[in-house]
Parts: structure tokens; sequence; C-alpha cells
């Protein structure tokens, strides 16, 4: 198979099957489709050809994988569970040259993240694998900000395809259900602040996106500490210890670190889906 650079010319030519194929997609799931493995065995071949995939391509091809098998594994917790590790294992498996900026490597986490935090609102039998699949996720995150090559973000060419257009393909199955009560930003960031939130736009960077991906995986994993059966005393050690470590590991994304201190400005922690409001309190407090 030849691969080939995704220059301009050839990007400008290919965002507009992308954009009919976001459209077909959510039209054909509304009315109850949920098989979509020949749509993906397209993307699957276009983004094996290409030697630096942009994240769009990617989301999309992993969306509609992991739709399919979702649909398939709904009520039965565990292969979902299972099928979460082969979207985790599969977005992080693509050709990402090594030269890249580290920030796309650790944007492409959201849809991860975004399954994870919903994973824990509806299974609790699965502590285990979960907080395992959750330091993955942080593990590799930490892996791609040591990687040196880059330090700064760069864009030779900027595409008519903004990363927030697929965030209606990953959130399609809670449209239904939620009504437009809840805004779809907030779905698919659920450990955000609204002032977070509200730095999303068509606009936004890599950079931005990975501090959002950061400081979700970030609380994700200081949560899940609280479900533990360790004295008060070995949790506060333990919490103090894990977040000065993941910190130091996320530090080279500054947007990280000024969203972790507007965090902390604001009167609650966005986990009250995750933990009680004396736990939140405290977790709050030992970041402090």
């Amino acid at each position: 198979m030849k691969l080939q650079t995704l220059n301009s010319p050839l990007l400008e030519n290919l965002e507009p099957m992308l954009n009919e194929s976001i459209y077909h997609f959510l039209v054909e799931f509304q009315k109850g489709r949920t098989d979509f493995s020949e749509l993906g065995s397209i993307f699957f071949r276009l983004t094996q050809t290409m030697t630096d995939p942009p994240l769009e391509f990617i989301w999309f091809y992993s969306a509609l994988t992991f739709q399919t098998a979702k649909s398939s594994n709904l009520r039965d917790p565990h292969n979902f569970l299972l099928s979460l590790k082969d979207l985790f294992h599969s977005i992080v498996s693509f050709r990402i040259p090594s030269d890249s900026s580290y920030l796309t490597q650790v944007s492409l986490l959201a849809p991860v993240l975004y399954q994870l935090v919903n994973l824990k609102f509806l299974i609790s039998s699965f502590k285990a694998e979960i907080e395992g699949l959750v330091d993955a996720v942080v593990s590799h995150i930490i892996l791609c900000c040591n990687n040196d090559l880059i330090e700064q973000e760069v864009r030779v060419y900027k595409s008519s395809v903004s990363w927030v257009s697929l965030v209606p393909i990953w959130i399609a199955d809670q449209v239904n259900e939620n009504q437009g009560r809840v805004d779809g930003l907030q779905l698919f960031f659920p450990l955000s602040t609204e002032d977070i939130r509200q730095g999303i736009n068509e606009d936004s960077g890599m950079a931005y996106l990975a501090g959002v991906v950061m400081i979700e995986s970030f609380l994700l994993r200081l949560c899940l500490m609280f479900d533990s059966e360790a004295s008060r005393k070995e949790l506060h050690k333990d919490v103090k210890s894990y977040a000065a470590q993941i910190i130091k590991g996320f530090k080279k994304n500054p947007t990280f670190l000024v969203m972790l201190f507007k965090l902390l400005l604001e009167s609650n922690l966005p986990v009250a889906e995750l933990l009680s409001s004396t736990d939140e309190l405290l977790l709050k407090k030992l970041l402090f």
C-alpha cells in the first residue's frame, strides 16, 4: 500500500467527503442504524494510506468502528469495556510521525475519556479494569509529553473541518435521551467547567484540546481513588502524591496548568457525578 503525505490540495479534496460522511452518519443513526462497518472500511483504507492522518479523520473512523461495536455490546458491560479498550489501543496505534506535536497525540484521546466517564456512571463492578484503562491513558499522555522533539504546535494548513464538528458523532447516542437539556460540549467534556468549555470554538487548536484532555484524565484518575478501602490518612497521602506525579508529567502543556489554576478558583470542582459533596471538598482541599 502506497503511503501519501496529506498536503493541502489533497486535504482540500478529501474534506467534502468527510463532511458528507459526518452528515450521512448522523442522519442514518437517527433512523436507528447501528452498523457502519462498510463506511468504516472506507475510512480505514483511507487513513492507512496517509503518513500523517489528521485528527478529524482518525476520530471519524474510530467513531464508526466504536459505535458499531458498541451497539452489539450495550447490554453486556464487560464486552462494552473490551470495546472501549480496543478504541484506546486503536487510537494510540495510528501512524503518527515521531516528530509530530505531542499535542495531537494527546488530543486524540478525548473520545476515550468521554466514554470512560460515562462508563463510570453506569458500571461500578469493573473498578480494577476501569482504573487500569485510566492509568493507561494517563501514562500515554505523560509519554507523549516526554517527546522533546516539538515544543510548539505547528499548523501548515488550516482544515475547514474542525474537530468540534466530530463531537456530534461521539455523543449521538445521548442526543435523543438528552432532548437538548445539556449542551453537546458539556456532554462530551463532563469533567470540564463552563469556563473551560466557553474557550472551545471552531478555531480551538490542539493545545487547548490537549489541555482539556489532560484536565479530565487528571480529575477522573483522582476521583477513582476515592472508591478505595484505604484509610482517610492513606487516601490523603496517596491523592496528593499521585496528583503531584501527574502534574509533573503534564506540565509541558502550559494550557493545562492555566486550566488547573482556573479550576481551583471555581466554587466547586466539576465532579458531582463521581464524588459526594464531602469528597469533592476534600479533593479540592488536597489539590490546594
